[in-house]
C-alpha cells in the first residue's frame, strides 16, 4: 500500500461513521468501475463484442441491476 493511501485510510479512520461509509461506497464503485472498463478493454482485445442496438437495449437492465445494488448495500 502506498504512503498515500495510507495517509488517506487514517485521515478517513477519523471521520464519522457515516462519512466513511459513504466514502467506502464511492472508492468501491470506483475500483469496480475500473475493473469494469480493464474486462471490457479485454473483450475488445478478444473480439468479444456486441452491435450497439444491441448494446443499448441492455442498459435499462444495467441500470435496474445497479440500483438494486445500491439499495442492498445501504441497508
Amino acid at each position: 500500500m502506498t504512503a498515500t493511501l495510507q495517509k488517506a485510510f487514517a485521515y478517513a479512520a477519523q471521520l464519522p461513521e457515516a462519512e466513511q461509509e459513504h466514502l467506502a461506497v464511492r472508492l468501491l464503485e470506483e475500483l469496480e468501475m475500473r475493473q469494469a472498463l480493464a474486462e471490457a478493454e479485454e473483450d475488445v482485445k478478444q473480439g468479444r463484442v456486441r452491435p450497439l442496438e444491441e448494446v443499448r437495449d441492455m442498459i435499462p437492465k444495467w441500470i435496474a441491476e445497479s440500483s438494486s445494488l445500491k439499495r442492498r448495500s445501504a441497508t
